[in-house]
């Protein structure tokens, strides 16, 4: 295998792995509204549903990066991390994102709404950025 099937090889594996983590920051997603909701009716929230989200949560903040840093190095083998500059900005600024919002969510304690109020906020933008990054994402793909 030459070394441009290689990188074309890794450039579809780093897009495929960043699809599955799209999918599962989307269950994410839902699965943290399905808590904030039970608890806004002053319903207990299912415990299966709020550990998840927590597990979850935890698995994609270390997942992430690990893209992140597969993108970035398949960008060094073939162009150089400047040839998308687009994609890896919003890669960044996703890393970033999703920094914060697990910074957030290891500040909640209780009833604490302020917090609450950040992560849900900080999770949505991850959750567009993370769109935004794979609709670039497919545009270096072509």
């Amino acid at each position: 295998m030459g070394s441009h099937q290689t990188i074309l090889l890794l450039k579809y594996a780093h897009g495929g792995y960043s699809l599955l983590l799209l999918c599962a920051f989307c269950y994410q997603g839902w699965n943290g509204l399905r808590v904030k909701k039970a608890r806004l009716k002053m319903t207990a929230p299912r415990p299966a549903a709020a550990k998840a989200h927590r597990e979850w949560g935890r698995a994609l903040a270390v997942l992430c990066p690990v893209g992140f840093l597969g993108g970035l190095s398949t960008a060094l083998l073939d162009k150089g991390a400047l040839e998308y500059p687009l994609h890896l900005l919003t890669g960044l600024t996703l890393m970033a994102f999703l920094a914060a919002a697990y910074g957030a969510s290891r500040k909640i304690k209780g009833e604490t709404p302020l917090q609450r109020k950040a992560h849900a906020v900080l999770g949505m933008i991850v959750l567009c950025l993370y769109a935004i990054q794979a609709f670039i994402g497919i545009g270096v793909l072509m």
